[in-house]
């Protein structure tokens, strides 16, 4: 389940390996080094050039994907000459032996490591491309400590559990990801994609995988592109599906998770197994201000779905599954952060619980589909018109008519990104009125944002947010990445494990997939001037066409103006709370939540612009002062040292 180090201080770490456990019965295994202590517990793995006193100490959690693949590279039998199976920790050994520092660069997987070198007196931590896997650490002079969940180092007594004013700053913004900070003072995480060398009390962070710089695949013919994506996509899904495990999917009505639970029905059919898909649906009256290019019930779509799989069991789950405030207490105690997006936390959770009550093992979701098989080529016309290829930049702003686009929404596109923005878009801009306040940035930070004013000033974010939400990529490449770079969802996979005892798992996220995707040219991903047609290809007679053809993309959570009805006092009563704390009041504009409080609208929310503010500004102060003023006054601690059952107060 996880695994934990301390250098450059005496003692063990069986204590913290206990905090880390799973399950009571979970075993534990611990090394005593020159420099200090290793261990691991639970299904965490390790593999060392030696019983008792390795030169060399490798400690795995998590899994490898391209197993085949890596044992080729390596020129390594599947079995041992005793017959056992190689592995993964192992293999990562032996990638290490080969490749040094560069290993993580030709592995595969979801996953985070540590590695001690004796004869060096170094330590290698690192995390797969995508940070499915935590690695968290923490130093003070010559003592440094690391674990694989971050609740490894809260449990440390010499730990401060404090809150991070600059990552608080960034997430009362919407903008979590920026840096390799936590929400607590002192604890710092290993990017994705990233090492970090520990050696003579210094830290070196460095960044393995880049694929901005692979080569772009071309194809004579443009459907091609689709039969690559569509077997990329059945061997990330089919290496995710493990033998004896019970698997279950996240379904809504988009094509991203319909295609993860075609593919694993796909699969499963042929061993004669079943699959459990769960779908998020509306409890109340869905909002009324639902934009057109929306549509806010997926449980129709869904169902089409699995209508063309008799071996999927469809579970439907409703967006209420879960009491708010307990729902939010999921991410406060088992991630150990606040959730950002309030609403869809009652479902998560209630999908959670069901799949447990189920008995699912692996559970899939397609998070990261549309940053690679659902990309819908938005930097397409900005890249043939700054590659002077005229013809084909007209002959796609005629094809996107076909979907809807308009001439004018098409110029606008293609002057949105990259070189071509700063050279034609103010001219152009007041000749064809597009955009108009575009070349103005405007964060709209206090309408959306619970943040107190005064601390936003003092944080000295300001700028780092105007560069990184106003100035776009150069290309869809680095935009992506960039995008990716944002996301960390460590803490909610290493938290359903605990709270629900199921492997959560992205095939989208894989990085063989990802790379293929990033591989393509631009037009590829919206062929004749459909959005998003390379996955729509892909899955042709595999997906309804339902769900094949839909243009608009589904709203979560579209019940949610009358989902905060239902929870109004609870909200009150929560507010009341937060403003008696010291903490929260140092980041939270309560006056202004105080205003809300007294301004909510009896009868009805009279426009969606009144209904967000109280959707975004008050339920992410809830979400955040509930968190903050734990921290504050000691629950949280207490929850994580002394194992202690959190209360709902």
């Amino acid at each position: 389940m996880a695994i934990a180090g301390l250098l450059g201080a005496p003692g063990g770490i069986g204590q913290i390996l206990a905090v880390l456990k799973l399950r009571p019965e979970d075993s534990l295994q611990s090394w005593q080094l020159s420099a200090g202590s290793m261990g691991i517990c639970g299904d965490a793995s390790f593999a060392s050039s030696a019983p008792e006193q390795p030169d060399l100490l490798l400690l795995l959690q998590g899994a490898i994907h391209d197993r085949p693949g890596l044992l080729d590279k390596l020129s390594l039998p599947g079995t041992s000459s005793l017959g056992a199976a190689v592995s993964d920790a192992d293999l990562l050994l032996h990638a290490y032996l080969r490749y040094r520092e560069e290993f993580p660069r030709h592995v595969t997987g979801e996953y985070s490591f540590a590695l001690w070198d004796a004869q060096h007196r170094r330590l290698i931590l690192g995390r797969d491309v995508f940070g499915r896997q935590g690695m968290y650490y923490w130093q003070s002079g010559g003592v440094f400590r690391f674990a694989s969940e971050i609740v490894g180092l809260l449990a440390c007594p010499e730990i401060s559990i404090e809150p991070d004013d600059d990552q608080a700053a960034q997430w009362l913004t919407m903008n979590p990801g920026l840096g390799d900070g936590t929400l607590y003072k002192g604890i710092r995480r290993v990017p994705a994609g990233h090492v970090l060398v520990f050696e003579n009390e210094t830290i070196h962070l460095n960044r393995y995988w880049r694929p901005e710089d692979g080569a772009e695949l071309r194809c004579a013919d443009p459907r091609e592109y689709a039969v690559g994506l569509l077997q990329f996509m059945q061997e990330s899904v089919r290496c995710r599906i493990l033998p004896g495990k019970m698997i279950g999917t996240h379904l809504s009505g988009g094509l991203d998770s319909s295609t993860v639970t075609a593919l694993a029905a796909e699969i499963l059919a042929k061993e004669g197994r079943r699959a459990t898909a769960f779908t998020a649906v509306p409890a109340n009256s869905i909002d009324q201000w639902l934009p057109a290019e929306k549509f806010g019930d997926e449980s129709l779509h869904a169902a089409s779905v699995a209508e063309l799989y008799p071996n999927l069991d469809h579970v439907l789950v409703p967006n209420n599954a879960t009491p708010l405030l307990e729902a939010m207490d999921f991410y406060s105690f088992d991630c150990h952060s606040p959730v950002l997006n309030v609403f869809n936390a009652p479902w998560l959770v209630g999908i959670g619980m069901e799949a447990q009550r189920r008995g699912i093992h692996t559970l899939m979701r397609a998070a990261f589909g549309n940053l690679a098989a659902s990309y819908d080529g938005s930097y397409a016309l900005v890249e043939l018109l700054g590659h002077g290829r005229i013809f084909d930049w007209l002959q796609l702003i005629a094809e996107r008519r076909n979907y809807g686009f308009g001439v004018r929404q098409s110029l606008s596109l293609s002057l949105k990104y990259g070189p071509m923005r700063e050279g034609f878009r103010s001219m152009l801009t007041r000749v064809l009125h597009l955009d108009r306040n575009s070349d103005q940035p405007s964060l709209g930070l206090f309408s959306d944002s619970p943040i107190r004013p005064g601390f936003f000033k003092s944080s000295g974010l300001s700028p780092k947010l105007v560069s990184s939400t106003t100035v776009p990529q150069k290309n869809s490449r680095l935009a992506r990445l960039q995008a990716i770079s944002r996301i960390d969802s460590a803490a909610v996979i290493a938290g359903a494990k605990r709270r629900f005892g199921y492997d959560f798992v992205d095939p989208m996220g894989d990085r063989r997939l990802f790379e293929y995707c990033l591989s393509l040219p631009e037009e590829a991903f919206c062929r004749a001037g459909r959005p998003r047609s390379l996955i729509r290809d892909a899955m042709e007679n595999r997906l309804p066409s339902m769900v094949r053809d839909e243009l608009r993309r589904g709203r979560q959570a579209a019940d949610a103006a009358a989902l905060m009805e239902d929870n109004r006092k609870q909200i009150v009563a929560e507010i009341g709370r937060i403003q008696r704390s010291d903490l929260a009041n140092k980041y939270l504009d309560m006056p202004a939540m105080g205003k809300l409080i007294d301004d909510w609208p009896n009868g009805g929310w009279p426009n969606a612009a009144i209904k967000e503010t109280y959707e975004g500004k008050l339920l992410r102060a809830v979400s955040f002062g509930r968190f903050i003023r734990r921290m504050e006054d000691g629950t949280l601690q207490a929850s994580i040292r002394q194992g202690a059952i959190a209360p709902n107060a």
